[in-house]
């Protein structure tokens, strides 16, 4: 099991010190606007720190529809071929795709019609991962976030739907937990689960709170999930949290001495 959080490109040097395994960066560190010969300095800057940049999320920027009338698809397959070849150029082999506000349908646009362009973005962006050796996983989102894919069911279907051989179910608990779903609802996705995501109350880091992360990860050596586990949370200070976030995700995931 391989153990990373989501950092920023400054925070990236105090990963391995907090003890984790790799870093997950927002995408738009790839600057899919930026020309190749300036990219390179960028590349060359993250890389820099030594820290294996293993995943990436928020595929898309935020006011890049992907699904009601207003939605560019050549506009999508440009920007995506460039952050695909980018984020694999960093040595990516995940990526989230959440973009919850990107698939919000608006107020009267035809569900239907929205779930179709939803699909094909997801293929599309699937080609592109197996085109560079990477997976690109689905997320479900809570309900005040998006309304198009809520519950652990209708991921499920959608992917099992898509039946793309790169593309599979991402599971944020923070989500699961704001919709009320309980954790036993991740039995259905047995086998189909690619990536993880854990926060704590208020997006805190694992540990901080309340929420019952033991019981999470136990629900996944249940289940045999032997992938990678992210904390995507909100880092009141940064330096000394991500410390805490590591030892806490470190003992949180240990089961009888060895970790799963």
């Amino acid at each position: 099991m391989l153990l990373g959080c989501y950092v920023g490109p400054r925070e990236l040097r105090f990963i391995r010190e907090a003890g984790f395994d790799y870093a997950e960066l927002n995408a738009k560190v790839t600057k899919p606007s930026m020309p190749d010969a300036e990219w390179q300095a960028v590349r060359d800057e993250l890389l820099r720190n030594q820290v294996p940049l293993l995943a990436f999320n928020r595929l898309f920027p935020p006011d890049m529809a992907i699904v009601g009338p207003n939605v560019d698809m050549d506009e999508i397959a440009r920007y995506l071929a460039i952050a695909f070849a980018r984020m694999a150029d960093l040595g990516g082999q995940h990526v989230g795709f959440g973009a919850g506000k990107n698939r919000r349908v608006p107020d009267g646009f035809p569900p239907d019609e929205a779930r179709a362009q939803l699909a094909h973005v997801v293929r599309m962006a699937g080609d592109l991962a197996a085109a560079h050796g990477m997976w690109v996983h689905f997320e479900f989102f809570n309900r005040a976030e998006t309304n198009l894919m809520n519950t652990v069911e209708e991921a499920l279907t959608f992917i099992r739907d898509l039946a793309h051989h790169r593309v599979d179910l991402l599971v944020d608990f923070y989500h699961l937990v704001q919709n009320g779903e309980p954790v036993s609802e991740l039995a259905k996705a047995r086998g189909c689960i690619g990536y993880v995501h854990v926060a704590d109350e208020q997006r805190r880091w694992p540990g901080s709170g309340s929420l019952p992360v033991r019981e999470w990860f136990a629900a996944l050596r249940d289940m045999d999930y032997h992938g990678p586990i992210s904390i995507e949370c909100n880092f009141a200070d940064p330096i000394p949290e991500l410390r805490q976030a590591g030892e806490a995700i470190r003992r949180l995931s240990y089961s009888g001495g060895s970790v799963r």
